[in-house]
């Protein structure tokens, strides 16, 4: 099984892997119906998310046989609530730190409430300056995050929109599209983003290898599709294994 204890040292810097997966709209439309309307789609894929590292996290500080496991995930918000922002051009976002207690006795409906509450009450501080944070934690300094290790993110175009998504924005007189510039460099240790139909794992490959990450991928679509099929089952009884 792919479980997420990290590889050796592959390399001294952190250089990015990418692995993508489909994961289809009528996938994701079933899991968000699931909660009666109660939870958005980009809740709908953290309680996947977070269900998966729980079941997959050999960290025995993270997940102890038996307890629930303590998984924090990062996320990026817009950072333009300050109306005088609102003419300015630039790129303002903020990290938002989203910590959840997964128990994998309980079913799928019941870790999707907790992660709505976690995720409103979290997202409800997202103007706390992220680095004021830091600051006050103090962690020691890596290379790595300081906070958290594992992101998610999901396009504004694709959560709640089941309309084709646009190229770009739109300006009169103007021609616009979107151009995706890749760094080849690694933000985190391992980031999901969900993009249209395609659920993209960004890692760094001097902690995670191929061969792991892409069957961590696979594994969240098999997660994904247990959970549809049987979203009362406790968390830590959904096959994820390759039949």
């Amino acid at each position: 099984t792919p479980t997420l204890v990290p590889d050796p040292d592959a390399a001294a810097t952190r250089t990015a892997g990418v692995v993508d997966v489909d994961f289809d709209a009528d996938l994701r439309r079933k899991l968000v119906s699931l909660a009666g309307g109660k939870a958005t789609e980009f809740m709908t894929v953290h309680a996947v998310f977070a269900a998966l590292l729980h079941r997959l996290h050999g960290d025995p500080e993270v997940h102890l046989a038996g307890a629930a496991s303590d998984v924090v995930i990062g996320t990026p918000v817009a950072g333009r609530t300050d109306p005088r922002l609102a003419d300015l051009v630039g790129m303002f976002v903020n990290s938002v730190v989203l910590r959840t207690k997964v128990d994998g006795d309980a079913g799928f409906s019941t870790l999707l409430d907790t992660i709505r509450s976690t995720d409103l009450e979290a997202l409800s501080q997202a103007d706390m300056p992220f680095e004021e944070i830091v600051s006050m934690l103090n962690p020691p300094r890596t290379q790595s995050h300081p906070i958290f290790q594992i992101a998610l993110a999901v396009d504004a175009a694709v959560s709640d929109n089941p309309a084709p998504a646009a190229s770009g924005p739109s300006l009169a007189g103007l021609e616009v599209t979107t151009d995706e510039i890749d760094t080849g460099a690694a933000r985190f240790d391992l980031e999901l983003r969900l993009r249209g139909d395609v659920a993209r794992f960004t890692y760094a490959t001097d902690v995670f290898g191929q061969e792991r990450i892409t069957a961590l991928a696979d594994t969240f679509i098999r997660l994904a599709r247990a959970i549809v099929d049987d979203p009362d089952a406790p968390i830590d009884s959904l096959p994820i294994l390759t039949p």
